[in-house]
C-alpha cells in the first residue's frame, strides 16, 4: 500500500486553525540502507587486509631489488668465510716438509767487495781477483776485523772473521780505514784501491781454503 499523503481535518466547537500532517514514503527505507552498508568493524578488517597486502608487496620488491647480479650472496658468504680462515691460518703453526727442497738449505751468497770490470777465479790458492771500477773495498759480511798487515806479493790486506769459522782476507788495499778488533757490517768500507788495480779476496773455514764462488756471487766465464 501506498501513502502518498495523508490529510487530517480537526474540527472544534470552536473554530481554530486547520492542522495538517503530510507522511511521504521515502525512496529507500532507512532500514535497509543500513543493512546494505558495511558496519564499522567490517569495515576496520578491510583496511588492516589492505594495508597488510601493501606491506607483503613492499617487502618482495625490496628483496627482489637487493639481490643484486647472480651469485652475489654466495661471494660475499664465500668471501667473508675466507677471511675468517684467514684469520684462522695466521693464528696456527704450520709445518713444511723441506727434505727434498735444497733450495731452502742454501746460504745467499755475498756481493763482490768492489766494483769490478773484470773477475778470475785463481784456484790454486782459493782465491779470486776482482779488477776494481771503483774506489771503496766493502766487507762481504758481518764481522769483525782480526788482523790488518801486508803480504809481500799481494799487498796490504785485512783479515775478517765470521760466524761459523768462517773467514775472509782482502788483499791489495791501497789504504786501510778500520782498525783491528772493530766490528763491521756487511757492505761497511775496509779501505780504498786505486781504479784499474787488483783486489784478491780468499775464503776460509776453520783455516782450510775454500771455493769463493760458494760463499760470494761471481760472474766468471768458463
Amino acid at each position: 500500500m501506498d501513502i502518498k499523503g495523508i490529510k487530517i481535518t480537526e474540527s472544534s466547537a470552536r473554530r481554530e486553525p486547520e492542522t495538517t500532517v503530510v507522511v511521504t514514503e521515502l525512496a529507500e527505507p532507512v532500514a535497509e540502507k543500513k543493512k546494505d552498508a558495511p558496519s564499522r568493524g567490517e569495515s576496520m578488517f578491510v583496511k588492516i587486509g589492505l594495508c597488510g597486502v601493501a606491506l607483503l608487496l613492499a617487502l618482495a620488491l625490496r628483496s627482489f631489488a637487493g639481490r643484486g647480479e647472480p651469485g652475489q650472496d654466495a661471494r660475499e658468504v664465500s668471501a667473508q668465510s675466507g677471511e675468517t680462515q684467514e684469520g684462522e691460518d695466521l693464528g696456527a703453526l704450520h709445518f713444511v716438509d723441506a727434505s727434498h727442497d735444497t733450495t731452502l738449505a742454501a746460504p745467499q751468497k755475498w756481493r763482490a767487495p768492489v766494483q769490478s770490470a773484470d773477475m778470475e777465479l785463481l784456484a790454486e790458492r782459493g782465491t779470486v781477483r776482482f779488477t776494481a771500477a771503483g774506489n771503496v773495498v766493502a766487507a762481504c759480511a758481518a764481522g769483525q776485523v782480526l788482523s790488518i798487515s801486508e803480504d809481500s806479493l799481494l799487498g796490504r790486506y785485512v783479515r775478517l772473521t765470521h760466524a761459523d769459522g768462517v773467514e775472509t782476507i782482502y788483499y791489495g788495499l791501497l789504504e786501510v780505514t778500520v782498525k783491528q778488533g772493530q766490528v763491521v757490517q756487511q757492505y761497511d768500507a775496509l779501505g780504498t784501491v786505486e781504479a784499474g788495480h787488483s783486489i784478491y779476496v780468499q775464503v776460509l773455514k776453520n783455516g782450510a781454503p775454500q771455493n769463493p764462488q760458494d760463499y760470494i756471487l761471481l760472474s766468471i766465464g768458463d
